[in-house]
């Protein structure tokens, strides 16, 4: 269990402790003496990662990464406080190396260690920080002694103790949604956070300044992931969010511009739980696996996210400018917030339960996108009824229109996508090679000059052009326009095509094949009537 350090000190009499000729007497222990002390009086094991980890008493109660400089000084301060030796650096590092060596073979063996939260043969585990809720279909309860290990870190906060008599609604007054069916989908996010075992979609909220879009975010971490850092700025490589990503059971990401494609490529595999590869600390060659799903929300003033990959993994929500009648100051608001978010957590708690039980129940024969998120989510909005009779939205109804906006945000963002509509608005086929394609738009006025001259996403080459209308046909497929690849003569073309004009386009196919073989057999009869001529 995290919590605070609390150092492991043999009780001593007083006079004892403060006696300098007994203090003379007490032997200097050896680095091997440490060491065998230490292995045996204490528990030693290694996580899921192979990160090696040092328990004092025994029990998880309080646990050290044996290469971290939170080990190293809690090892100084106890052999100091023990023997009233100060180790050398030598010694720590010795002593830590071999601690670390033995963790590997050890009677513990491997534990998993999590962050905050974990599913277990079908009950949630959530970390308060000195104790750990226990969540089931039949209700919740706090363990003093859970058998979950959680990861220990300076950032984390420990959590308040949940209110038994919960309210999920109370929520509400902190989040500047006004829409029903905006309100679910933030709701059935915020609390699927707490499910760390599927693919949930990134949760973004935009609008202008004023709009209230960082202070419910916040809040929103303080409810499932409490920190000393609530938000950071957009990460800059793979190594980096790999480490935020094993530290936060929820990311938050603040005040956002734009994200790079680099940064969108990491934050998909992040919501699709792909693995991320890199150096272990304090080696040369080794490497830590970290695999892992985890939660992410982010805020903008605009739409900042431009890859449909991205795009298709998440729920997009406007908010409109608070009025200036109805914002709070600051300092009342969070307080007003600290006092209800006991409620809150219990709230969550008690849909939670209820969803467990609920889940896999009522499931629509065809799911959206995220279909995990979609199945959790039907269940969650289905207790959130059981819990709040005035409770009308359909979620899955609510989550197939944000989508709908999604994928013409998708489709907006890129502009060959765009351009292939084009086309298709004005023939009912269109069909050629990619260099014909890109050549259609750079000579001629269906997409705007300004249009292909500013937008920085506007590929260079026809190859760069072939690549965004394959990404893009996922969400032109969904806007009913069919993109299709084929060879003729040993040449790559492509036909685009509007699905609700397929028996336009269908009749177009059987009229040009009716011509071609048309002059096909004028050809022919050409040709014949050349060789009787001839002879």
């Amino acid at each position: 269990m995290s919590g605070q350090s609390s150092f492991l000190i043999p009780e001593k009499d007083a006079k004892t402790k403060n006696s300098k000729t007994n203090k003379k007497q007490t032997p200097t222990p050896t680095t091997d003496f440490l060491f065998r002390e230490l292995a045996e009086q204490s528990t030693l094991f290694c996580d899921q990662y192979d990160e090696p980890w040092f328990s004092p008493y025994g029990d998880g109660s309080e646990l050290y990464q044996i290469r971290s400089s939170r080990f190293k000084s809690w090892l100084g301060a106890y052999v100091y406080s023990k023997y009233n030796f100060v180790l050398k650096n030598n010694q720590v590092k010795d002593i830590t190396e071999a601690l670390g060596a033995i963790s590997s073979y050890s009677e513990s063996g491997k534990r998993n260690l999590e962050v905050r939260s974990c599913l277990v043969d079908n009950v949630l585990w959530y970390d308060l920080g000195s104790s750990a809720v226990k969540i089931d279909k039949n209700g919740w309860e706090i363990i003093d002694q859970p058998p979950i290990l959680f990861k220990p870190y300076k950032h984390q906060e420990k959590q308040v103790t949940p209110s038994k008599n919960g309210n999920i609604q109370a929520l509400r007054q902190f989040v500047n949604i006004s829409s029903d069916e905006d309100w679910a989908l933030f709701l059935v996010f915020a609390i699927s956070t707490f499910i760390p075992s599927f693919p949930q979609p990134v949760l973004v909220l935009t609008g202008s300044q004023g709009a209230g879009k960082t202070t419910p975010m916040r809040m929103l971490k303080k409810l499932v992931d409490p920190s000393k850092l609530p938000s950071t700025g957009s990460p800059s490589d793979q190594e980096e969010m790999s480490r935020l990503a094993d530290k936060h059971l929820l990311l938050f990401f603040d005040n956002l511009s734009s994200l790079s494609s680099k940064v969108s490529d990491i934050l998909c595999k992040l919501v699709t739980g792909d693995g991320f590869s890199r150096r272990t600390k304090y080696t040369d060659d080794d490497e830590t696996i970290f695999v892992s799903k985890r939660a992410i929300m982010m805020n903008g003033i605009n739409s900042f996210i431009t890859r449909a990959d991205l795009l298709d993994r998440t729920i997009i929500l406007e908010l409109g400018r608070i009025p200036d009648e109805k914002r709070l100051p600051e300092d009342e608001l969070w307080r007003k917030f600290e006092e209800t978010r006991p409620v809150i957590l219990g709230g969550i708690f008690d849909v939670l339960s209820k969803a467990m039980s609920l889940y896999g129940h009522n499931v629509p024969a065809k799911l959206p996108r995220m279909a995990d998120f979609a199945k959790w989510g039907v269940a969650i909005n289905s207790a959130i009824k059981q819990v709040d009779e005035n409770w009308s939205v359909d979620f899955i109804e609510a989550y197939e229109r944000n989508i709908e906006c999604q994928n013409e945000e998708a489709i907006q963002a890129n502009p060959v996508a765009v351009a292939a509509r084009m086309l298709v608005e004005k023939k009912v086929v269109w069909e050629g090679t990619i260099t014909e394609f890109f050549s259609e738009f750079e000579n001629s006025g269906i997409l705007e000059r300004r249009y292909l001259t500013y937008h920085t996403m506007w590929p260079s080459n026809p190859s760069g052009i072939g690549r965004s209308l394959v990404r893009a046909e996922t969400n032109l497929r969904r806007a009913n326009i069919s993109v299709e690849h084929f060879r003729r003569n040993n040449n790559q073309f492509v036909r685009i095509f509007d699905e609700s004009r397929r028996e336009e386009y269908e009749q177009a196919k059987r009229e040009k094949l009716a011509r071609d073989l048309k002059q096909q057999r004028l050809t022919l009869a050409k040709a014949n009537g050349r060789n009787l001529a001839e002879n």
